[in-house]
């Protein structure tokens, strides 16, 4: 207690546990029982649990052979040990998510699945002095990872870290360590800017200069500005290039703070449709008139939906790659492991009212007609109505012109609408704002009984005047509905016709040290697995400009800042939010001339995306598929984009290869992977002339970078 009297330790060092506080099934059967460890699946590992709980478990899986008498009761005594392992699991893990107004000690890190080293880290900062140092060993995820953002946060924006070096274990510096490990040595103390240094993988380069950067906290919060995590740079010229592309490109998605609303300037929804483990009971192995290919992540790269197909004679669950071709074969589709129903993917994409789509999975006719009448009235009201003043002073009346022009909504009252104000009803209407609490035909206005008529609520009718524009997903001339079967009809008609004919969607699966780390393709109308998220923008974004953003998610300048921020091997939605990714806004005519008839040549190369064609306004024959024309168009939409981020000639260079600007021994790597391989297939790095080529062309021009240029 003296210690804290004086306002904490001076100095702290250590080297916290790693460990996970949830309970790992798999680790502990690994060690108590093969037979439960061995499961393929959770589902089946969940089985196989209940069996031991009951002593069966070798008894159901090999029925065939003799058991010893102990066997089930040894079984038991195992399962008892997981439930006791579990509970005091589950025990820890409720201590470490107490929130600090309910006494807990982990404000900052008690979150998500909580590892022992995050609470290990939070602890030394309340135990030091506001002068004192602590230096210490833990996971880089400290700094990186999503559950830990608001510890790293405390300490960067803070003035408390001093320094972070992070190592990757591949020269074994802790033998017992898996070798893919990211650590880091963390410095808690005052500071005004930190020093940061990454992937070294020995003590002696922490003397490198060309390895070590400081970041201020306006750094993280311009670069990292939802989570203020750490960037992951290689050398300090990535990182200086990497804060000046943030200084001219915003992110993705800004995230709401306090005072602060969202930003989010192509309206972006994240979306997965078809989970691969919870979903498996959805999925058919075998094509059927109404059903829709399945796309997982590994068939799709760059401008490519067929970029890898399942083989169709007994190796199903073999992909391989795409043969040239049949990629020549505009008629050419890939082939999935999977299939689902068509209408299961409508339901999962369709723009419709929740209150629509959810009668249409459940099957509900009277709510289908209820939501369908609910749709075309808003659209009805909206067309005569300006105003939710002017809608209320005609509503009943522009009710009943609804349903003389919409038969089946004659047995529906008004109110089932959603519309009335939650005030005592009367037995008379005391306006054209009153709605009637029974269909038209029904209405009573006798001496013994009396329909009763509610006052329409005006902000319920305001909402209804906004549903056409929130989901404008009508024909321009809306047929008559006779009755309830034209109704469901409709709304099935509509489901489809309302769910995107193509997807745009990117692999979860990324990794700074691949060819490519973003991999984001145009789809055609298909299922879509949950390791290909899919980006769904607002209906205000114009499909040209969508293209646009398709440019820029497989530009190489992108790409470089992709790589600074994924360390693991997953791109995260967090991740992806926080990516420097040209707004609407930014591209001119003479941009979007430039751009979509490139990205269009390079995407439609097969008839099933036929749609995606249509919606940019061409409506010719799938172009070839010809890989040294796509390498020239794909490296004019690299210079284009390079100069578009605001970067020079140089930056160029250097992104496509630090060696060629900073020499061999350089501690950075960009396209490492990319340059290797085409050396090995084309005796050059191809790429890299090729951009550079096309940025001496545009820079040729002597006008600005938004300057139209024609394909050859």
């Amino acid at each position: 207690m003296q210690v804290f009297a004086r306002g904490g330790f001076d100095c702290v060092l250590g080297n916290p546990p790693w460990e996970r506080i949830k309970l790992q099934e798999e680790e502990f059967f690994a060690a108590e029982n093969r037979l439960v460890a061995q499961a393929r699946n959770k589902a089946e590992r969940a089985q196989r649990i209940e069996w031991l709980a009951q002593g069966m478990l070798a008894r159901h899986l090999y029925p065939e052979l003799e058991h010893p008498p102990d066997e089930a009761a040894k079984e038991k005594e195992t399962y008892a040990r997981f439930i006791a392992a579990r509970r005091i699991a589950e025990a820890a893990s409720v201590f470490a998510h107490l929130k600090a107004e309910e006494g807990g000690r982990y404000p900052l890190t008690g979150v998500g699945d909580v590892n022992t080293y995050a609470l290990f880290a939070e602890t030394i900062d309340q135990v030091i002095g506001r002068r004192g140092r602590a230096g210490f060993i833990v996971p880089t995820g400290i700094a990186t990872d999503d559950s830990t953002k608001a510890y790293f946060a405390h300490i960067a924006q803070g003035g408390r870290l001093a320094s972070l070096y992070d190592f990757e274990n591949r020269e074994g510096l802790f033998p017992a360590v898996d070798s893919r490990m990211k650590f880091c040595r963390l410095t808690l103390g005052v500071a005004p800017a930190a020093e940061f240094g990454f992937f070294f993988t020995q003590t002696a380069q922490l003397a490198d200069a060309r390895r070590r950067f400081t970041l201020a906290a306006e750094d993280f919060a311009r670069i990292n500005p939802n989570t203020l995590t750490c960037p992951v740079f290689r050398s300090r010229q990535d990182a200086e290039l990497t804060k000046r592309i943030y200084a001219r490109v915003p992110v993705l998605i800004r995230e709401a703070t306090s005072g602060e609303p969202e930003v989010n300037p192509w309206g972006i929804r994240f979306a997965t449709m078809f989970h691969m483990s919870n979903d498996s009971h959805l999925f058919a192995a075998e094509p059927a008139p109404d059903h829709l290919p399945l796309y997982e992540a590994k068939m799709i790269h760059q401008y490519d939906h067929r970029w890898a197909t399942y083989r169709g004679d007994g190796g199903a669950d073999v992909a391989e790659d795409v043969p040239l071709a049949a990629k020549r074969d505009p008629g050419y589709a890939v082939r999935p492991r999977y299939w689902v129903e068509a209408r299961e993917v409508y339901l999962r994409t369709a723009a419709l009212p929740k209150g629509l789509l959810s009668a249409l999975r459940e099957r509900n006719q009277p709510a289908i007609v209820l939501a369908v009448a609910h749709l075309l009235f808003a659209d009805w009201l909206a067309k005569r109505r300006a105003s939710a003043d002017e809608a209320m002073q005609h509503l009943y009346p522009e009710w009943c012109a609804f349903v003389a022009a919409q038969p089946f909504a004659r047995a529906l009252a008004p109110t089932q609408l959603g519309l009335a104000a939650d005030n005592p009803p009367s037995l008379k209407p005391l306006g054209p704002h009153h709605l009637a609490a029974a269909a038209i035909d029904a209405v009573q206005d006798g001496p013994r009984e009396r329909t009763a008529w509610f006052e329409a609520n005006r902000g319920a009718v305001a909402a209804l005047l906004e549903v056409p524009r929130h989901f404008p997903v009508l024909p321009a001339t809306v047929p008559t509905i006779a009755d309830d079967a034209a109704a469901l009809a409709f709304a099935e008609a509509l489901l489809e016709a309302a769910s995107p004919r193509w997807f745009v969607g990117f692999r979860d699966i990324a990794r700074a040290t691949d060819e490519r780390t973003v991999i984001a393709s145009v789809l055609p109308r298909a299922g879509v697995g949950n390791k290909i998220p899919l980006l769904f923008c607002s209906s205000g974004v114009a499909e040209r400009q969508r293209a646009a953003l398709i440019g820029n998610l497989a530009a190489t300048c992108f790409d470089y800042a992709a790589r600074q921020k994924v360390g693991g091997t997953t791109l995260n939605f967090f991740i992806a939010k926080q990516l420097p990714v040209l707004p609407p806004d930014a591209y001119t005519d003479s941009d979007l001339a430039f751009i979509i008839p490139r990205v269009l040549e390079l995407t439609y190369t097969a008839h099933d995306l036929k749609p995606w064609a249509e919606a940019l306004g061409y409506d010719g024959p799938p172009f070839p598929f010809d890989p040294d024309r796509r390498a020239q168009l794909r490296a004019e939409l690299d210079a284009y984009y390079a100069r578009l981020y605001g970067l020079t000639r140089e930056d160029l260079r250097y992104i496509l290869d630090p060696a060629a600007v900073m020499g061999e021994d350089y501690p950075s790597e960009t396209f490492r992977v990319l340059k290797h391989n085409e050396q090995r297939a084309f005796g050059e790095y191809r790429t890299q002339r090729l951009v550079l080529e096309a940025w001496d062309r545009l820079h040729a021009t002597e006008t600005h970078p938004s300057a139209p240029g024609a394909i050859a």
